[in-house]
């Protein structure tokens, strides 16, 4: 990401750490549930990611530009 391309494939650090807590042995209540959390919010990292990635690489149509000139230049014309 920080040279301006990037995959979507999953990263090494956030793949591990989803491994490590999918394989983390549960005993009580309160380790399922902390487990639970955790693997909740490695997944939401994840999708994160994801559409983040998917955002960058979308580009802005030619007539949405021209719509945003537009509107600009009436909001212009107004405030004058």
């Amino acid at each position: 990401m920080a040279t301006g391309q990037a995959t979507i494939a999953t990263p090494t650090a956030l793949r591990e750490a989803l491994r490590e807590a999918l394989a983390f042995p549960t005993v009580d209540d309160t380790q399922k549930t902390a487990k639970t959390e955790i693997i909740d919010a490695l997944q939401k990292a994840l999708d994160s990611r994801r559409q983040r990635i998917v955002i960058s690489q979308t580009t802005v149509s030619l007539v949405r530009w021209f719509g945003l000139l537009v509107t600009g230049l009436c909001v212009m014309i107004g405030v004058a």
